[in-house]
C-alpha cells in the first residue's frame, strides 16, 4: 500500500474481520512489547482518572497511541514511550472528541438504549481517526459516524470482542492484562482501519 514502509504488510479487505484484527495485534505486540505493555498500562491510568481528568489527559494519550501505531505501521521504525505522549499536540480535537462523542452516547442512550450502543465505539474510533489522519476534532467524529453507518452491529460486536479479549487478562490474577490489554488496543485500531479502508474503497 502507498505510503507503507518496505516489509510492513497492510491487508485490505471489504468490511470487519475481528480474527484478522487480533491477529494484526498479535503481530505488532510482538514487534515492540516493551513499547505496548507500558504504553497500554498508561491508557488504562488516563481513562480511570476520575472527573475532568479524562478529558484533559486520558483523551490526548489515546491520539498519541494511535499516532504510534499509525507511525509503526507506515514506516516499520518501532515507537518509543515518549512518542505517546505527542497527542498533547492535538489537545483541541481530543477535547472536543471526548466531549461531544459522550454526549452522542448519552443522548443515544437516554433516546432509546439502542442507539446509544450503536454509537458507543464512535468517541474511540474518532480517536483512531484523528490519532491515524491527523484530523481535527469534528472532522474525526463526522468520519467516524459515516464509517459506523456502514456496518454498524459488526462494529460493536467487534468491539465487543476484543473488549473481552482485554479483561480476560484479569482471570490470570490481573498479570494477563499487560498482554490482553495492548491486543485489545492495537485490535481496535486494526478494526478502524478496515473500516476507514471500505469506506475509502
Amino acid at each position: 500500500a502507498a505510503g507503507t514502509a518496505p516489509g510492513v504488510v497492510v491487508v485490505r479487505r471489504e468490511g470487519i474481520s475481528p480474527s484478522e484484527a487480533i491477529q494484526f495485534a498479535i503481530d505488532r505486540f510482538k514487534a515492540n512489547p516493551v513499547f505496548y505493555v507500558l504504553a497500554s498500562l498508561l491508557v488504562a491510568l488516563a481513562i480511570n482518572i476520575p472527573g475532568i481528568g479524562f478529558w484533559f489527559i486520558a483523551a490526548p494519550i489515546l491520539i498519541g497511541f494511535y499516532q504510534c501505531v499509525r507511525n509503526e505501521v507506515t514506516t516499520g521504525q518501532r515507537a518509543s514511550f515518549g512518542q505517546v505522549f505527542a497527542g498533547f499536540g492535538q489537545f483541541v480535537p481530543a477535547l472536543v472528541i471526548g466531549l461531544w462523542g459522550s454526549l452522542l452516547v448519552v443522548l443515544g442512550l437516554v433516546a432509546c438504549c439502542i442507539p446509544g450502543l450503536v454509537l458507543l465505539p464512535v468517541p474511540f474510533l474518532a480517536f483512531i481517526v484523528a490519532g491515524r489522519e491527523r484530523q481535527g476534532g469534528l472532522k474525526a467524529l463526522t468520519r467516524a459516524l459515516r464509517v459506523v453507518e456502514k456496518d454498524p452491529w459488526g462494529l460493536l460486536a467487534s468491539c465487543v470482542l476484543l473488549y473481552l479479549v482485554g479483561i480476560s487478562g484479569y482471570v490470570l490474577c490481573y498479570i494477563g492484562i499487560v498482554i490482553t490489554l495492548p491486543i485489545m488496543l492495537i485490535g481496535m485500531y486494526r478494526v478502524a482501519d478496515q473500516m476507514l479502508a471500505s469506506e475509502d474503497a
